[in-house]
């Protein structure tokens, strides 16, 4: 039924076109017009006749929309492009009248303006007929771009009178911004609408946006600059919405399409390229049923905007921007197909990239809203996995998210503009706080992130790669030993491996026989975990080794420098009846250090370094080793003359000028935890570690290889990485004087150190009392060690002085090593201070928020002075009572009065602990 009315309408609109044009023609024929012009009009008539027939192709075109809603604006696109047929001939006909088209001996510029005011008065008159009106202004625009362009190639006086008088009449029409009016302006590229709220400052407003796809108003602030012009008429949001909703329309529809077709073939058949169309000009091809004109200009300047309309561009204004601008002002030409076609393709391309990005805004707006069960899977996956897209742009977003929640110097600027980007969509405040509680809520981060490490770029995980090279290593067998004609078996010997409960990475053990015929010296074994045995220099895994530069302990896990299932396998020694790791006969190798010791003053009386072979090892706690010390039942075996030894070396090195500061020292753990961090069920645990037997014993055995390795690298030339600490700074008498024996004697002693360097070449360590030092004996933990381990093996190989590493290479290797294990204990040190921070705040507001700590030493501060925690051996500043009242080692009571584990700020203040009787005491002597 639709079809066929429309053809009923489309011959009726053809015969009344027809009809018109013969009217025209015959008004035309009867003026004095030359011959040329008459036979111009027919031929263009005939023309029109012709083209006629090509508007089945728009309507076809329309038609096959599968939508029978639009077959009315179908209809309209069809009659408007007859209407344009027949308005084209008319201002063939005013062309006539024109001197610059048709009299070309005639440039007189009087002749041309008459032309131009009678053309305006015979075809832009206001007619009685409202389709005569729309009809006559069609005909016109076109011809009104045309002579646009002709005019400012040699317009006169009288066209910039014209001009001025125009822009008059503009300024007098012009609105300026007060609040209630409704605006267009320009936001990131877009037009917008909305309703001025309130002025900010002096060119600043907040505005309500009219968003059709909210039922509530949003605000947002711009700057008086960004307006493009304000309305007349003050209007709702309700009808700044309808505006938004014809302006989708007219985008989805066809009509702006069609209008810059007809505009193009317009150009073309009347060789008038580059024209120029002002808002009204398209306002009658695109929404002439618009009664309100204001109305009609704002919808067609969302519609024209340059984000969404690829079809006409804005090439200049005629006056200078803005916030009283007219609509008016803006001037549009047509683009060509071939960048209207590319202009097509990147907006489609964007609006894919907006679905999915509001997408993906969606889906972590549902996650942070999940119950908390519903995160827990989610926490327990790898870091990342959550809206992973294979390294894609989800990826990269929450990559930046992470950057910017990490803190300040953690981000690039793209990072933080893509974060702060997702957080706006979010409605979520641009803070790295705010940014963690972010990912916190969506599982991806714990409660209790480790930041240090992201700060500090620690690498957690071990590359793909480097796991599977490292699994080749600790599954296959290897034959090739380039210290195989060398090793010494040392399987009879018992060996000790002492070490805390926790500890995977056995690196060293200790034995000990006696020598027959010598009851003073007795011959020590400090057996050496050989890394380098599997483990070539500048391979993939020493590299990365190097990078790490040591293997970090922090109080939830350990992060080790090689692999863990080859630091705590291959590379460790080998464990005595430890069923978790098979392994081959060949895997128990060991770099020892052999020195006969006296058991009366610690001398060494020879030592020697070499590859060996050694059996099971025997592991023991520090506990386990304290114990079997203290059992007086028990018979003197190994232990007892490896403890023997190390008293007697502790004293010598003592006598030799080395400072021995026993202090206590505080370990952290926390439960249900990992390297990334915990949750709020993870338990912490505080504990204190005194000096002990053991810890004596096993520390004098490591520094007796190392001082064993600095002597051997002194005594051979070979460039080593040692360790050195210069004299201490020590205190004057009087002030000793004041300090009491016991923590407070160590504590100051321990203030007088200096810092420790390290290098090629040999340096004395005065705390240790030695001459030369090399660390040595733990190359799975620290790289420094694993280079000596190197160059040892290299010299002992080759016979001679020389080493597989080159002095110059291996000074810029510990550079980068030590580097890298500064940042790595920097962390460790970090992470550390949160979680006892974390703890202390937990005990806040409650009966055990009371310590007991000895006042150990002054500080800057008269308020302030430094304690340790009896109970915990922690160290911290805390506030006294008054002012510098406080002596060095009594016994105070302190309290945590705040606690913010992110900022790592605590603080601690003295408890009064006087009676009833002491405060009127004061109060008294107050009187």
């Amino acid at each position: 039924f639709f079809l066929q009315h429309a053809v009923c309408m489309l011959r009726k609109l053809t015969f009344a076109a027809r009809s018109t044009m013969s009217t025209l023609l015959a008004s035309t024929t009867s003026t004095t017009i030359t011959t040329t012009t008459t036979t111009h009009i027919r031929g263009r008539w005939k023309r029109s006749n012709v083209s006629s027939k090509n508007s089945g192709r728009y309507y076809s075109r329309c038609a096959s929309s599968s939508s029978t809603k639009n077959l009315f604006v179908v209809f309209s696109n069809v009659r408007r492009h007859q209407q344009r047929r027949r308005r084209h001939h008319q201002s063939a006909a005013a062309r006539c009248f024109s001197s610059s088209s048709c009299v070309h001996s005639n440039d007189d510029e009087k002749d041309d303006a008459f032309a131009r005011r009678r053309n305006d008065l015979l075809f832009s008159r206001p007619s009685t007929s409202s389709s005569s009106n729309l009809r006559g202004c069609r005909s016109s625009f076109l011809l009104r771009a045309k002579k646009s362009k002709s005019s400012s190639a040699g317009g006169g006086a009288n066209d910039a009178t014209n001009e001025q008088q125009q822009q008059q009449q503009k300024s007098s029409t012009m609105v300026e911004p007060e609040t209630g009016r409704s605006i267009l302006y320009d936001r990131d590229g877009e037009i917008h609408v909305g309703v001025l709220e309130k002025r900010l400052g002096k060119s600043g407003w907040s505005i309500l946006v009219a968003d059709s796809s909210s039922a509530s108003p949003t605000n947002n602030n711009i700057s008086e600059k960004h307006i493009k012009f304000v309305m007349t008429k003050k209007r709702s949001l309700d009808d700044l919405r309808i505006i938004i909703e014809r302006a989708k329309l007219l985008l989805t529809d066809g009509s702006l399409k069609l209008t810059w077709e007809i505009c193009k073939e317009e150009e073309e058949e009347g060789n008038n390229k580059g024209a120029t169309y002002t808002i009204e000009d398209l306002q009658e091809m695109l929404v002439p049923d618009v009664e309100d004109e204001e109305e009609a200009k704002t919808t067609l300047m969302l519609v024209l905007s340059e984000s969404t309309n690829v079809y006409f561009k804005h090439q200049q204004q005629k006056s200078r921007k803005s916030s009283s601008s007219s609509a008016s002002d803006i001037i549009y030409t047509t683009r060509s197909e071939d960048d209207a076609n590319a202009l097509q393709k990147k907006l489609d391309a964007e609006l894919l990239a907006k679905k999915l990005e509001d997408e993906f805004v969606s889906e972590i707006q549902n996650a942070m809203l999940a119950k908390d069960d519903d995160r827990t899977t989610m926490k327990k996956a790898k870091s990342l996995e959550v809206f992973n897209d294979n390294n894609g742009t989800r990826h990269q977003r929450l990559e930046s998210l992470q950057a910017y929640a990490s803190g300040d110097e953690c981000y690039t600027p793209g990072q933080k503009a893509s974060a702060e980007d997702l957080l706006a969509k979010l409605n979520v405040q641009k803070t790295s706080q705010k940014a963690a509680e972010v990912l916190v809520k969506l599982g991806i981060w714990r409660e209790h992130e480790n930041l240090a490490l992201r700060r500090n770029l620690i690498p957690v995980e071990f590359d793909e790669n480097l796991v599977q090279l490292a699994q080749t290593i600790q599954c296959e067998p290897s034959d090739v030993d380039l210290d195989a004609s060398s090793r010494v078996d040392l399987s009879r010997l018992e060996v000790f491996a002492v070490d805390n409960e926790s500890t995977y990475e056995i690196d060293d053990g200790i034995s000990i026989e006696k020598i027959e015929g010598d009851d003073e010296f007795v011959r020590v074994y400090i057996h050496v975990a050989d890394p380098t045995r599997f483990i070539v220099f500048d391979s993939p895994l020493d590299i990365e080794a190097r990078k790490r530069g040591t293997t970090l302990y922090l109080p939830t896990e350990s992060i080790p420098m090689f692999p863990k299932s080859l630091s705590g396998g291959k590379l460790s020694l080998r464990v005595a009846n430890d069923e978790t790791t098979t392994r081959n006969d060949n895997e128990g190798v060991a770099l020892t250090v052999q020195a006969d010791i006296s058991r009366l003053n610690g001398s060494i009386r020879s030592y020697d370094i070499y590859p060996s072979t050694i059996s099971g090892v025997t592991r023991m706690t520090y506990e386990d080793v304290d114990a079997h010390l203290k059992d007086e039942g028990r018979a003197k075996n190994d232990l007892h003359l490896l403890n023997e030894c190390a008293v007697a070396r502790y004293h010598k090195r003592e006598n030799e000028g080395a400072i021995n500061i026993l202090l206590p020292e505080l370990d952290v753990f926390v439960s249900s935890a990992d390297a990334r961090g915990g949750d709020v069920s993870s338990e912490i645990f505080l504990k204190r570690r005194d000096n002990s037997a053991s810890n004596i014993l096993v520390s004098e055995m490591m520094i007796l290889a190392g001082e064993i390795a600095g002597t051997f690298g002194v005594e051979n030339s070979l460039a080593l990485p040692f360790r050195g600490q210069g004299e201490p700074r020590l205190l004057d008498e009087e002030t000793w004087d004041t300090i009491p024996d016991g923590v407070c004697a160590e504590m100051a002693m321990r203030s007088c150190m200096t810092a420790s360097s390290q290098g090629i070449t040999p340096r004395p360590h005065h705390s240790l009392g030695l001459s030369a030092y090399v660390q040595f004996t733990s190359p799975i933990r620290r790289y420094a060690d694993l280079l000596a381990h190197y160059q040892i093996k290299s010299y002992l190989r080759s016979g001679r002085h020389s080493s597989e590493i080159s002095n110059e290479k291996l000074e810029l290797v510990l550079s980068e090593a030590g580097a890298n294990a500064s940042v790595g204990i920097k962390t460790q040190r970090e992470i550390s201070k949160y979680w006892v921070t974390e703890y202390f705040s937990r005990q806040m507001g409650s009966a055990d928020n009371i310590y007991e700590a000895t006042v150990v030493k002054s500080m800057r501060s008269d308020a302030f002075a430094l304690a340790l925690l009896e109970d915990t051996g922690f160290e911290t500043p805390f506030k006294l009572l008054r002012e510098n009242d406080f002596k060095l080692g009594t016994t105070v009571k302190i309290k945590v009065d705040s606690a913010n584990p992110i900022e790592q700020q605590l603080f601690f203040s003295q408890v009064y602990e006087g009676t009833d009787d002491d405060d009127n005491d004061e109060q008294n002597d107050s009187q």
